[in-house]
């Protein structure tokens, strides 16, 4: 079997993960009335999936590497199916964060998925490989979004977790017949001690910045929690570093290229994931907020997907770029064009319906663009850096940053909607509730900040790359 055979299955691995952790976003503002819930709850099915995801990646590229990559990668599509599973017969919203958080066990697959291009592509093949990976990954982030939007509109909401049972069953298919066995395998023991207080850490972060506002952010819970994952985190990160088998070789990032480049990894996520919690509610919000256009949801999602659309288009770009300006030049350029296209965005009040959509499309290709930039680039700067015996762990430290970044925006963004919002009157006499303003511009501003830090991280990578 042809290792160039293995390209079209990894990127759907890819393509899947990316679309599930965006799916329910638009059902956002309808999950409350759907499930009688409250919206911080309903917020929940989208942290969720981030922070099992954000747990699950360096555990699953541990265990690539001691059991092989291609056997994880299997389990990591099971989970998504049996997940998508439970979400499709979900009747509460805690069955449906469930099932959500089952989903993002497959986080897993991206970092195993690299692993896998590293140990059976040859070096001609790898940039392109890691090309389409990157590509596929910013297309399943957007293309949820009008796919989720269009199966509500037409269909029952449930109907919309069974497909992405199919496609992952698809997946696994693909994977068990088009990706070969073997690799590299470097056996160990898996550390339990790091895989349970990395999770209760993230847990505790996570918890902290969401419910913050709703515990009161100097109230007993508020306080206590944070201590805990303080405390948790603290100690993972020793364990870590004193392991002769780590579940996250921290010590990796002793090199000065793989410290920074994780910093702006960590950026970068959460710069991304504001794309599709910011643009969607400028484009559905009602016009009586003073900045909405009253879009329907596949309308909406019609827009997000134009920024997917030039995230594929940027990947075999990004190859061409590589090759002049290095990888290091490529993620500085891609950061740089993130943070542009979020800037384009902040003066949007005051202006027509058309003028606001036209800049909200063109805001999200710019962002799209930078972002296919940026995701090629960050794992080939861990490639070129990590041992051949480190790989999965090195990329499963990767996508475990990216991923807490996600998370990370996911939290921060509900919590600044729900402090900096405004409440319209609805035709039943209830009330609909929506970010003001002012909550809108705090959310574009951090995607800024976080694109500038970005920048000057990558700006400090040194040259010599290997």
């Amino acid at each position: 079997m042809r290792s160039g055979t293995s390209i079209p299955p990894l990127a759907l691995a890819g393509f899947t993960v990316s679309l599930v952790n965006t799916l329910p976003i638009p059902l956002l503002g309808t999950l409350p009335e759907l499930l009688d819930t409250t919206q911080t709850h309903a917020y929940w099915t989208v942290t969720a999936t981030l922070l099992v995801g954000a747990m699950s990646t360096p555990i699953a590229g541990r265990l690539g590497d001691m059991y092989g990559k291609r056997r994880v990668l299997l389990w990591c599509l099971g989970s998504l199916v049996a997940g998508s599973v439970v979400c499709g017969l979900a009747g509460s919203v805690s069955v449906l964060i469930a099932g959500r958080a089952l989903q993002g066990c497959a986080a897993g697959a991206l970092p195993v998925g690299l692993g896998i291009m590293r140990d059976r592509l040859l070096a001609g093949r790898r940039a392109h490989g890691f090309a389409a990976m990157s590509a596929a990954i910013g297309v399943g982030g957007t293309v949820g979004f009008p796919l989720a939007a269009l199966m509500a509109e037409h269909a029952d909401w449930h109907a919309l977790f069974w497909l992405v049972a199919a496609i992952g069953l698809v997946n696994h298919l693909l994977v068990v017949f088009r990706v070969p066995d073997g690799g590299i395998r470097h056996g160990g023991r898996f550390d339990w001690a790091g895989a349970v207080t990395l999770s209760t850490g993230l847990v505790c972060t996570l918890l902290v910045l969401s419910k913050g506002q709703e515990w009161g952010w100097a109230g007993g819970a508020t306080m206590a929690t944070a201590l805990v994952g303080t405390v948790t985190i603290s100690w993972w990160a020793r364990l870590q570093w004193q392991a002769d088998e780590p579940l996250v070789n921290l010590r990796l990032l002793k090199d000065r290229a793989m410290l920074l480049a994780t910093v702006a990894t960590l950026l970068i996520g959460f710069a991304m994931f504001a794309l599709a919690l910011v643009i969607p509610r400028v484009l559905q919000s009602s016009r009586a907020t003073g900045y909405g256009v009253e879009l329907s949801m596949v309308e909406a999602g019609l827009v997000l997907a134009a920024a997917g659309l030039a995230m594929m288009l940027a990947a075999p770009v990004s190859v061409r770029v590589a090759a002049r300006w290095r990888h290091r030049g490529t993620l500085l350029l891609g950061c740089g064009v993130v943070g542009a296209g979020y800037a384009l965005v902040i003066p949007f009040p005051g202006r027509s319906d058309g003028l606001v959509i036209m800049g909200l499309v063109t805001a999200g290709v710019v962002v799209g663009v930078g972002l296919g930039l940026a995701f090629f680039a960050m794992p080939a700067i861990v490639a070129e850096r990590s041992p051949a015996a480190e790989i999965a762990a090195a990329n499963g430290l990767n996508a475990l940053i990216r991923q807490l970044g996600a998370a990370l925006c996911s939290a921060l963004t509900s919590a600044v909607y729900a402090n900096l919002s405004i409440r319209l009157p609805a035709g039943d006499g209830s009330q609909l509730v929506f970010p003001s303003r002012d909550g809108l511009t705090v959310a574009l501003l951090a995607a800024c900040a976080a694109c500038a830090l970005a920048a000057s991280a990558t700006a400090l990578i040194p040259r010599d790359t290997r």
